[in-house]
Formats: C-alpha cells, structure tokens, sequence
C-alpha cells in the first residue's frame, strides 16, 4: 500500500513561493527524514514565473517520525543582493551522521559559485556557509557549473561524492544555457573538509544520479531522453565505462533519484525512481534491481497518467521507502511511502 500525501504547495509557505523545485530526501543514520528544494518565488524580470533563474531560497524540512509530519523549514541559503538564484542542493549523509550540503549561485557563474554547510546533530543547526569553487578549478572555464541534483553518497570508504554537471565556455553564446554540457564527480576524502573533481564521466548528459555497487564500483545515470545513461568507474574518479542508454528505464528528460536499499535480513537492491516515459513527465514508477542494475525485474508505480516531474527517494533501517516527487513542474510536491518488502520481496 502506498501513503502519498502533499508537502509543499504555493499555499504551504503562505503563498510566498510559487514552486517548489529539484526536491531531495536523505534518511539520516538515525531515521531522521529531511526534505529540502528550490523554493522559488513568483516574478523576477523577464524570467518565466517558477523559472529557473528565477528569486528561490534553499530550505530544509526535518521529520521525526517517518514523514507523518515535519518540522518548520530550516533556511540554508537566501537568494538575495547579487545571488538572487540559489540552485541545486544536494545533501549528503556521512557514515558517521554529519550531513553535509552543497549548492550554487546563480549556477556557479557571474561570481556566484559553490558552497557547502554541515551538520553535526541530524539537521537542527548548520555551520556557516564556505565557498568551496576553488576545488572545481580543474575546469578552468564554464557557463553553468551545478550538483546532482537529489543526494550523494558516502562510499564505503567514506568518500562523499556527488556527480556535477558542467557547460563548457562557449564564447559569445548565452552563459545561462545548460547544455550542451559534461559529468563528473564532486568528492571528498576528508569528511568535506577539501573537495576534489573527478575526469569527465560523459558528454551531452546533464543531471545526474549516483550510487555505489555491491563490488565498491561507483555507478552514474543521466538523464538523456528517450531513455537514461548509463557509466561505472571503479572508484569513482576515472577509468569510466562507456555511457551507453539504459533501455529498461525510459526517459523523458527529466531528473530521476537512486539509492541502495540495504535492510537488515532482506535481499539488496538498487531502487531507481523517475518518469517511467519516454516522453512526459509521467507515470512516477520505482523500479527494483537485484543485480547492480543489469535488470530490473519489478516495479511500483506512484503516479498515473498526466502526473511526474524530478523525483528522489530514500529508505529507512526498517524498510520504508520514501518517493518525493515533483506534480505540474513543483505547483505540487508529494511524499509517498511504502515497505520495500511488501513492493519487492516477495
């Protein structure tokens, strides 16, 4: 049985926000569920209402008890002065339990670049923000830089990473496009303290999910219409395969989330969420791998017909699965839940 309810509406912050866009979830170490996104605000110039230049500011909301209800929103970043688009969170949950959270302004250029902020007790309060684009100086020149978006990982190495996706400088051309562009990998060996950015995984791909395989391998998948793409490295950092189109997960363009379900006396599984359609933003469907991705033999679809937009999802210690997802391009946000074993085994 699925339990799907609304979390964000334009009603939900007192009509201040008009979409709430590139939403993520992480389950913290001790079962903490944190929802965070854009929330953009109506009207800024000639930007399209809801656009992705638009004024936004990056919030948190924290739940105790497994998304039956949250906490007020905790602000990370304000849009505001000459950084009014605050863009692209991406959290992830360190082995020890410190969250850590990146995100650009303004997508990185005209100034704005990248910052980080963390947290040592399950998302209450959060360091002051730190500028970290001097370790992305590997691309010496870009229009457009940006996280995820969704969540990263920590490996079992204790590696944080979180796949980018960057536009090479195109002179003359406008800086704000996002495309055509590159991936890599965002990393860290130091628990945040230095980053690090991996060679290019591929091309003509832009957001981008991640997750670790059984083997310690590391596994990239990009939205690229009609279907995602695919790319592994060994350690996350170079040595990529190929990118090469996921035939069993359809796409329409239009970011997905991954994670690894590891629970305690049930079979692992790679759990894989997004527009189970070639072309609209549809049809919200789980899809379950037993195998690192080479199959994926069952499913759960959330949504219909005419419903879907970005999507992320999480897993509890107990097993409960958490799909946060986009309606009418982040007009409406809802979380569903439902039990990875009843949904994949049996």
């Amino acid at each position: 049985m699925i339990n799907d309810k609304l979390i964000w509406t334009p009603a939900s912050d007192g009509g201040q926000y008009m979409h709430h866009r590139i939403p993520g979830i992480v389950v913290t170490k001790r079962d903490t569920v944190i929802v965070y996104c854009e929330a953009r605000k109506p009207l800024r110039g000639n930007y399209p209402a809801g656009g992705d230049w638009n004024t936004m500011d990056i919030y948190i909301q924290r739940s105790e008890d497994h998304g039956e209800s949250f906490g007020e929103p905790i602000y990370l970043a304000r849009g505001e002065g000459d950084a009014l688009c605050v863009n692209n969170p991406v959290m992830i949950v360190g082995n020890d339990n410190t969250l850590h959270i990146l995100y650009c302004k303004n997508y990185s250029i005209n100034g704005g670049g990248l910052w980080y902020r963390r947290s040592t007790d399950d998302g209450l309060t959060w360091s002051a923000e730190r500028e970290v684009t001097k370790f992305a100086s590997a691309v010496a020149d870009f229009d457009c830089f940006a996280f995820g978006p969704t969540h990263g990982i920590c490996t079992s190495k204790g590696v944080l990473m979180t796949p980018v996706w960057y536009v090479p400088e195109r002179a003359g051309k406008d800086i704000t496009a996002h495309g055509p562009s590159k991936v890599a990998v965002f990393y860290s060996t130091d628990n945040g303290e230095t980053w690090n950015l991996s060679v290019p995984a591929s091309k003509n791909t832009n957001e981008t999910d991640i997750t670790e395989l059984s083997d310690g391998s590391i596994m990239l998948n990009s939205r690229i219409a009609p279907y995602c793409a695919v790319s592994v490295s060994q350690n996350g950092i170079d040595g990529w395969s190929e990118t090469l189109y996921e035939r069993a997960l359809p796409d329409p363009g239009c970011c997905a989330g991954m994670v690894t379900a590891d629970v305690k006396g049930l079979p692992r599984g790679l759990l894989f969420v997004n527009c189970a359609n070639s072309s609209a933003r549809e049809y919200v469907t789980v899809k379950c791998s037993f195998d690192d991705g080479k199959t994926y033999p069952k499913w759960t679809a959330i949504t219909g017909a005419g419903v879907g937009g970005y999507s992320d999802i999480a897993v509890d210690s107990a097993g409960r699965v958490f799909v946060l997802y986009e309606e009418n391009w982040g007009a409406k946000v809802h979380l569903a839940t439902f039990s990875y074993s009843d949904a994949f085994c049996k």
